[in-house]
């Protein structure tokens, strides 16, 4: 399942068309809406019991839904992100093609517990550059150009903490036609084509899991995410909005996410997708966050530049020497299952806190 979750994640990167073109300036401010305590109390008008299994465990309604992580929103907070989200589905419709490159930084303090001398933030395991392209509305792009791995300390201090380039092995590629998502496996020199469910492809496809990132309705957001704003007081130009899975099938696999908009386009400028064991308060700090810079949209001649990025998103050739492998979503490929100890898996996914 986590795999499935990583390939939908990839999507979300290769789509992006949560994105709008008009400022949301005017809008009101929003310095009252502080993130508040975690509230692990559960809703005692809703039943989290589960009826027992054959061999006397638990059944788990994977429909189910997990308690609110919050305490309940104030009514002057629920007005203001109503605003925020349907300003935002107003506004996303209007994206047909989108590009931008990113800067991604993965923590994982199973494999780092380094932390800067000066800030207390755990350094990035890893740090990869790359490109993201998309045309309305399923096709799309990821693809990490350079990566980074932590190698050392700074030798004095002051200074930047030592990086290793790593080789093509460590780079990631996804290409989605709008019929099947295709993985590059550098380091297996393997082409895996993953078709679509019909239920996934098109618009549909902003019903995977993380559907605010693909400009869903608002309504089908809050039905699925406890969502809330959590913009610092300080914040200047930004919305900050945290969401929590509401479903116990998809909280099994993600924690969390937040997202930071842009004032000036209202496109994502990060994100930040915690994994399900990431607990500050047991110092298991997992999460990879990205930054989108040089975002673009809807340029020059529109016609034109949904023709001139069509040919990223054509039906990809397998490269000379390497396996074709066609399977469905969600299905491993070999050698790909998910190791009992993260320090066994070829690409470490990093660690520590972001500056965000």
């Amino acid at each position: 399942m986590r795999k499935f979750i990583k390939l939908c994640l990839a999507t979300v990167m290769i789509c992006l068309l949560a994105a709008s073109g008009v400022s949301f300036a005017q809008q009101t401010q929003n310095q009252q809406f502080q993130s508040g305590q975690p509230n692990t109390a559960q809703d005692p008008q809703r039943n989290l019991s589960n009826p027992p299994t054959a061999n006397g465990g638990t059944r788990v309604d994977q429909n189910q839904l997990t308690p609110q992580p919050f305490p309940e929103l104030t009514p002057e907070h629920k007005q203001y992100l109503d605003q925020l989200l349907d300003y935002w589905e107003t506004n996303s419709s209007k994206i047909e093609v989108y590009r931008c490159e990113f800067q991604r930084w993965v923590y994982d303090q199973a494999f780092l517990n380094e932390r800067d001398p000066q800030s207390r933030h755990l350094y990035a395991r890893t740090v990869s550059t790359g490109l993201i392209r998309y045309v309305k509305p399923d096709k799309g792009m990821y693809e990490t150009e350079n990566v980074w791995k932590f190698s050392g300390l700074p030798k004095q201090q002051g200074d930047e903490p030592q990086y290793e380039k790593m080789d093509e092995s460590w780079h990631e590629k996804w290409i989605c036609d709008g019929q099947s998502i295709f993985e590059y496996k550098f380091n297996d020199k393997k082409l895996v084509e993953r078709p679509l469910p019909p239920e996934m492809r098109g618009e549909r496809i902003a019903d995977g899991p993380l559907p605010f990132l693909f400009g869903a309705k608002a309504e089908e957001m809050k039905g699925r995410y406890w969502i809330r704003v959590i913009t610092p007081e300080g914040a200047k130009g930004e919305y900050w909005l945290e969401a929590f899975p509401k479903r116990i099938s998809e909280a099994q696999d993600m924690k969390k996410v937040e997202i930071i908009l842009a004032e000036e386009d209202f496109l994502p400028k990060a994100i930040t997708v915690y994994e399900v064991n990431h607990d500050v308060q047991k110092n298991m700090t997992r999460k990879s966050t990205f930054e989108f810079g040089k975002r673009e949209y809807n340029w020059g001649n529109l016609q034109q530049a949904v023709e001139n990025l069509k040919g990223n998103f054509l039906k990809p050739k397998t490269p000379l020497g390497w396996e074709k492998i066609v399977m469905p979503m969600g299905a491993a490929a070999e050698g790909e299952g998910e190791p009992a100890d993260p320090r066994q898996a070829q690409i470490p996914r990093g660690n520590g806190n972001s500056s965000k």
